[in-house]
């Protein structure tokens, strides 16, 4: 999704610095605890979608870098967009309902060209232009002309325009002198994304931001196979009936690939290994539940507390892990 082509001659009168700006976090969050990368920019210049080092942690047409929440609980505590660095505000939007895209309303913000859904727009001198995307309803906290400081909030994580996860979309853009439009640009390299993937990185960012190339935020145990309602919330139930039809681990994972292997245990309040499965993932998904469960058995589940894990191996980098556990009463 090309979203920053629309800002064109905002920053052609305007001033500029001679350093590149250094980025910093764009969301008040701890990255890998409470906020993830999602989606990094794509590289491909064609119809398939690489990331830059070569991996399918992106979409096709996709020109910015996703930090999302764990779910919208989390946006609905409010979690604020901050300036990835000093600059001045050239566009702003506000107004745009949150959750449209989710309701039914694709063509709709197709057609109004409201992707982007509410957003801020920051010329950082020497052409370079950052732009932050899908804020919530009403939260923008600046205007057009207004100087920020690295770090300032500028709104809050929301989730309008095309998103059905809450998350904000930060792109960056580069201007040439006397440009009309600009080109975007690939923070975790320095490079134009046209220029394809599997290039030497030169980050942008003034922080260590190590490249995630899949990841499960969150886990559980539940009694059927969540969907996507740990969108909605995605912590896991704290108890559940004797009489639950199952008990499934489960997780939530960014950036799930072909080939990824989730092995999921379970262990009875007797000690007894219920659940020791294995599946293996059939596509590359940006956003993915695997669950693997018992059925109850006639008599229904012991009470007490069962414990678990579920495992995500990928060959060539260490296994990510997360304990589990739900109390049966």
């Amino acid at each position: 999704m090309r979203i920053l082509a629309p800002l064109l001659v905002l920053c052609l009168a305007t001033p500029s610095w001679a350093e590149s700006p250094r980025f910093g976090l764009p969301l008040q969050c701890r990255l890998g605890e409470s906020c993830w990368v999602m989606n990094y920019p794509d590289t491909d210049p064609g119809p398939g979608a690489r990331d830059f080092t070569c991996r399918v942690r992106t979409y096709d047409k996709h020109d910015g870098t996703d930090f999302a929440l764990r779910d919208i609980d989390a946006m609905r505590k409010g979690v604020p967009v901050r300036a990835a660095a000093a600059g001045k505000v050239i566009a702003t939007r506000d107004g745009e309902q949150d959750g449209q895209w989710i309701a039914g309303h694709q063509q709709e913000i197709i057609r109004r060209v409201r992707e982007c859904g509410n957003r801020v727009s920051i010329l950082h001198g020497d052409g370079w232009v950052t732009d932050y995307c899908h804020m919530r309803q009403g939260s923008v906290a600046v205007k057009m002309g207004d100087h920020v400081e690295a770090g300032q909030m500028i709104g809050l994580v929301g989730l309008s325009g095309m998103t059905d996860f809450p998350h904000a979309h930060m792109g960056v853009l580069h201007f040439d002198p006397g440009a009309e439009k600009g080109e975007p640009v690939d923070p975790f390299t320095s490079a134009p994304l046209a220029s394809g993937c599997g290039r030497q990185p030169h980050p942008m960012w003034g922080f260590p931001q190590p490249y995630d190339s899949g990841e499960i935020y969150a886990a559980g145990v539940a009694d059927h196979v969540p969907g996507n309602e740990i969108k909605q919330s995605a912590a896991s139930a704290r108890r559940l009936s004797p009489a639950s039809g199952a008990l499934v681990v489960w997780a939530g994972m960014f950036g799930a690939a072909k080939g990824d292997r989730v092995y999921a245990r379970l262990t009875g309040p007797d000690g007894k290994l219920l659940v020791d499965q294995a599946v293996t993932v059939d596509g590359d998904q940006a956003w993915r539940v695997t669950g693997i469960g018992k059925k109850r058995p006639v008599a229904g589940w012991m009470p007490g507390t069962y414990r678990g894990s579920i495992r995500l191996e990928r060959q060539g980098r260490p296994p990510q892990e997360r304990a589990v556990s739900v109390e049966v009463r």
